[in-house]
């Protein structure tokens, strides 16, 4: 896989988070029962600068683990996949030192193990 972003940076990432959401436009997801597994993995990218001293000065994937686990359950229910991952995308640009975001969201239930749809998007500040 290619760098997203040129130079030297950092990442940090939040890996194989599974969380049950009411998510779909088929009738059999809009179910208010109905829920299925979305698997998050996001990872904020910017330029290397000198070794923190302090946690503030690090990028927080707690931050990006809360808003998933507690914003997202709450939302009740949503169309697209794609409107989550847009929504993530924007949460993690209001860190002002990320500069390149991926975010990738994949619906695990949909086709009974036989294939996994999934949304990926990449943007750049500015």
């Amino acid at each position: 896989m290619t760098s997203p972003i040129d130079g030297d940076y950092e990442c940090v990432a939040l890996t194989g988070l599974i969380l049950p959401l009411h998510i779909g436009i088929r009738d059999w997801e809009r179910h208010p029962d109905r829920k299925q597994r979305v698997q998050i993995d996001v990872r904020c990218y910017r330029p290397l600068g000198d070794p923190p001293t302090r946690i503030e000065d690090c990028l927080d994937y707690s931050r990006l683990y809360r808003y998933v686990t507690q914003e997202w359950p709450a939302r009740g229910h949503t169309d697209l996949l794609e409107t989550l991952a847009h929504d993530l995308l924007a949460f993690a640009f209001q860190d002002t030192t990320v500069t390149t975001a991926r975010v990738r969201l994949a619906k695990l239930d949909v086709y009974l193990d036989d294939a996994v749809p999934v949304v990926e998007l990449v943007k750049r500040r500015g």
